[in-house]
């Protein structure tokens, strides 16, 4: 017979979920700067009106790095101004890195979880420039 407790952890694992290491492997496989490079481009066509207006200023020439730590994926990149988001070098000191899993960020940014939640929580974390990150 199952405890309770057991039930709880079990229920827990369902709920927050790790990429498979056999779909993570790919990813590790993928140079860092090809990783970059994708998502400047997905960020410049999902926010371009955004970029066009100049909401993004305040992170100009700012480096960033998001650390997707199932899929061992790590992205680095920063606002050019106009030119929008573009990769960063892998020798590039971010000044903020935010990371977390593939299911913590999809819950991010999907809304389905609270970010203070996934903070607290220590399930997304954020090291250097907090105050950039916020």
């Amino acid at each position: 017979m199952n405890s309770s407790a057991d039930t709880a952890t079990r229920f827990q694992a369902l709920r927050h979920p790790l990429l498979p290491a056999f779909l993570a492997w790919p990813f590790s496989k993928i140079p860092g700067p090809i990783h970059s490079t994708v998502l400047a481009t997905a960020l410049n066509a999902l926010f371009a009106g955004s970029v066009r207006e100049g909401e993004f200023e305040f992170l100009r020439d700012r480096v960033l790095a998001i650390q997707v730590r199932d899929a061992k994926a790590n992205y680095l990149f920063r606002y050019a101004g106009p030119a929008g988001f573009v990769a960063c070098r892998p020798d590039q000191k971010p000044e903020l890195t935010i990371s977390g899993t593939v299911y913590d960020f999809l819950a991010l940014v999907t809304r389905r979880e609270d970010s203070d939640t996934l903070f607290f929580n220590r399930r997304v974390v954020m090291a250097g420039d907090t105050a950039l990150g916020l």
